[in-house]
């Protein structure tokens, strides 16, 4: 209520990866070094877990999105991308730059 939004994000629980898909509607991207930028096509984000995706669960993911140079904790790289898709929301970011 205290941010005035018109919805609340949906937090779940320990999800494997691969079920993902299931539960959401539209594409879904895994937060990875190296990868693209956070994008609001692609407003559902995996981060975690501690020490990375392995190969297997990297497998077949056609979408990637990376947070900058470090290596940011769990904690830390969920809030970065929430807060990154509501500055492209709201017209703060371009996705790229």
């Amino acid at each position: 209520m205290q941010s005035r939004q018109v919805w609340m994000p949906e937090l779940c629980g320990p999800v494997a990866p691969g079920a993902v898909a299931a539960l959401v509607d539209g594409p879904v991207a895994f937060a990875e070094p190296g990868g693209g930028s956070v994008d609001l096509a692609v407003p559902t984000v995996l981060v975690g877990p501690e020490g990375g995706w392995t190969d297997d669960e990297l497998e077949g993911v056609t979408h990637t999105v990376g947070l900058g140079r470090s290596i940011l904790r769990i904690e830390t790289a969920a809030i970065t991308v929430g807060a990154l898709l509501c500055a492209q929301r709201d017209g703060w970011a371009v996705p790229g730059h």
